[in-house]
């Protein structure tokens, strides 16, 4: 957001990063206290946290449209993660029914373990790929900026900052390009390729 924004409290993300946290803690509790896999690691402590889960869903659709309406103080070229979110809602969704139908309705073709492969692969494995891929591919394009500073500021001063981040930002932008040149040529697969060049994202970032 902008300095000149009035951005969401900080509490509301933490909140719902809450929901999820326990939602993840109490499914895998719950998958690990299940003796018997026949019943597809179904147990009160995975059917509460998948409610956790849907909860967790519902504050993040509910943070996206919010920030949807401020998309005028979103950065410039930071607006493409307002994309991935929306994409990845409705994948995310469809997975969270595949496991409601079976965790809830007991449905045998739409157990993890013994099910229905196809209804498995388009309802749950297809929408996992997606949207790691999409967040992933995304977030490699973003620049790191600064922490943001949310204060009023006049309209001389905050012309001359917002021209200082520009600079600053093409100069970030010029650095990133000499390290990215004077990189190694990395051997071997697309899939080692690939891994090379996220860890030297991430390198180049914490530069």
């Amino acid at each position: 957001m902008r300095k000149t924004a009035k951005p969401l409290p900080p509490k509301v993300f933490r909140l719902v990063g809450l929901f999820a946290l326990v939602g993840v803690i109490l499914s895998i509790v719950g998958a690990t206290r299940n003796s018997n896999i026949a019943h597809g690691l179904v147990t009160t402590g995975s059917k509460v946290g998948l409610i956790f889960y849907l909860i967790a869903w519902i504050g993040v659709f509910g943070l996206f449209f919010l920030i949807l309406k401020r998309t005028q103080s979103i950065e410039d070229g930071e607006h493409r993660l307002l994309l991935a979110v929306g994409v990845s809602l409705p994948l995310i969704f469809v997975r969270l029914i595949y496991s409601f139908i079976y965790t809830f309705g007991q449905k045998t073709e739409f157990n993890m373990l013994s099910g229905n492969v196809t209804i498995q692969l388009v309802m749950s494995i297809l929408e996992e790929i997606l949207v790691v891929l999409l967040c992933l591919g995304i977030g490699l394009t973003l620049q790191v900026r600064p922490a943001a500073e949310y204060t009023q500021q006049t309209s001389v001063s905050s012309e001359e900052e917002n021209s200082l981040e520009l600079e600053s930002g093409h100069l970030q932008g010029q650095t990133r390009e000499k390290l990215r040149a004077q990189r190694p040529k990395r051997r071997g697969g697309p899939v080692m390729r690939l891994i090379m060049f996220i860890v030297d994202e991430v390198n180049d970032r914490r530069q």
